[in-house]
């Protein structure tokens, strides 16, 4: 199973006084004014109780680059609205404290839809004034535009004896790993891995005899216009040299309600400081790493998939004005028959310490003897889908199950006929004890989008998440307005995610 990234589709939404008109969507009834003669329909030229009709503005905006995202269709109940090329449409009133939103666009051939479930819409004191904007996690709006492509090179003499391959950081379109005199050919540089600051970076690893990263050099903040179809030198004043020392960081697991092993357990050391307690899930450990944050992009370290572990170190590669982020991952109800169960813990810091204890998350979702399709329930009730999960911990302490600040449910199942599939994205507010979803009713022209049954589902999936750099759903939601991650902010962060 393949966690989801928060894919991030981005809908920032204002309440405007005057209602403009309406760019014409695909198959709307015809009349720019369609929203607002539906709403005298339902309460007379007046309007509703309370509420001036207003036109809802929404601006759709890819996450991974900001950019808007025109055509695509925002729906508000049994409205539906178009977006112009800069992302942008309105919807009309009436508007309350809360709405849902879904939103509707085709990525590649994949049908998409990203539904907000009763986020606040900002107001003033007096009701019949409303302000704010909405964003929100959600995936690939637009395709990624390649932004340079261009050539690296190690310089003879400049790859530290020892080592046997080198590769680059961070995570380019596909995997580069260079041979041992480290040159790198045809680099794409795509617009995902350009920094917040519209600059770009990479590091060159070399790699032991044990697959391990030892040295690193790094080429920071270049304009990406002037690497284009250029070759390149990783020498001073250019770059940092390939002669930077890879830093192991110690780390120890405290043992916890839903994974028992620590730190005191025995460990076998393997090319120390590393270190590895066993290849085999359930109760051996974890899988823990490093990754460096900076300016918007994760650099992952290498040496992620040593095997499960209680103790021991991870490489570390500082770059400056970074964040640091040690990870830890485990499966601790176990791998295989239909478990479907796993949680990372983030441990955040400017300057790193001496030794980092891990603290996974006591959160359950479900319980610990189900399988995930006994934890998770999709169920059919006269034409509407509904799934319910629980929401506890492995003991009595609800303490971490209280600290979720939001939860997703991802819903995927191929499209009859043509060999795609289409995916459903729920942004939700995360309860302890028992949570209960109905998909929403899309217009009828959206009768392809939506799944036939509940019996289609490919893959069924909730995650939770909780930061202390945010307080509850409202402030993860004050977060996506600015323009932020909830799941980023902070120095605490976990996530715990189980399928079907």
């Amino acid at each position: 199973m393949n966690i989801q990234s928060v894919v991030l589709l981005t809908v920032a939404i204002s309440l405007g006084v005057e209602i403009a008109s309406a760019q014409p969507p695909l198959s709307l009834p015809s009349g720019a004014n369609a929203g607002q003669e539906r709403m005298n329909a339902d309460f007379g030229p007046q309007g509703p109780p309370f509420f001036i009709p207003r036109a809802l503005r929404v601006k759709v905006v890819d996450e991974a680059t900001g950019k808007p995202v025109p055509d695509a269709v925002a729906i508000i109940g049994r409205q539906v609205r178009q977006t112009s090329q800069e992302g942008t449409t309105r919807l009309f009133g009436p508007i309350g404290e809360r709405v849902t939103v879904t939103v509707a666009y085709i990525a590649g051939r994949v049908k998409r839809l990203v539904t907000f479930h009763n986020v606040p819409v900002g107001t003033s004191g007096n009701r019949r004034v409303g302000q704010g904007e909405l964003l929100l996690p959600v995936p690939n709006g637009l395709p990624l535009r390649r932004e340079a492509k261009f050539f690296l090179d190690v310089p003879f003499g400049g790859v530290p004896a020892g080592s046997i391959w080198t590769g680059l950081l961070p995570q380019l379109a596909t995997d580069l790993v260079g041979p041992r005199f480290g040159a790198f050919e045809g680099i794409e540089l795509f617009e995902d891995k350009v920094q917040d600051d519209g600059l770009a970076s990479l590091m060159v690893v070399a790699f032991d005899e044990d697959g391990l990263p030892f040295k690193y050099g790094h080429m920071l903040d270049k304009a990406p216009g002037s690497l284009d179809r250029k070759f390149l030198f990783l020498v001073e004043p250019f770059a940092t040299p390939l002669e930077l020392d890879v830093a192991p960081v110690s780390w120890a697991k405290r043992a916890d309600p839903i994974n028992d092993s620590s730190a005191d357990d025995e460990c076998d050391f393997q090319a120390p400081p590393y270190t590895q307690c066993g290849f085999f899930f359930p109760l051996d450990g974890i899988f823990s790493w490093i990754n460096v944050i900076r300016k918007g992009i994760v650099y992952t370290t290498p040496g992620v998939f040593l095997p499960a572990r209680t103790a021991g170190a991870n490489p570390l590669m500082q770059l400056p004005d970074a964040v640091i982020e040690m990870v830890g991952h485990d499966d601790p109800l176990g791998i295989g028959g239909g478990i479907n169960y796993n949680r990372h813990k983030f441990n955040r810091f400017e300057l790193m310490p001496m030794e980092v204890e891990i603290v996974m998350p006591n959160v359950l979702i479900g319980t610990a003897d189900q399988t995930g399709a006994e934890a998770i329930s999709v169920m059919e009730t006269n034409g509407s889908i509904q799934l319910s999960w629980n929401v506890g911990a492995g003991n009595g302490d609800l303490s971490h199950a209280q600290a979720v600040d939001y939860a997703t449910l991802e819903l995927i199942w191929p499209i009859a006929g043509d060999g795609t599939n289409a995916i459903w994205l729920h942004v939700i507010e995360s309860m302890v004890g028992f949570n209960k979803l109905s998909l929403p009713v899309l217009p009828r022209r959206f009768s392809t989008w939506v799944p036939p049954s509940a019996d289609v589902f490919s893959d069924t999936t909730v995650s939770l998440f909780g930061t202390n750099g945010v307080e509850g759903f409202e402030g993860a939601w004050a977060a996506w307005q600015a323009g932020q991650k909830p799941i980023r902010l902070g120095d605490q962060a976990f996530d715990v995610n189980r399928w079907r």
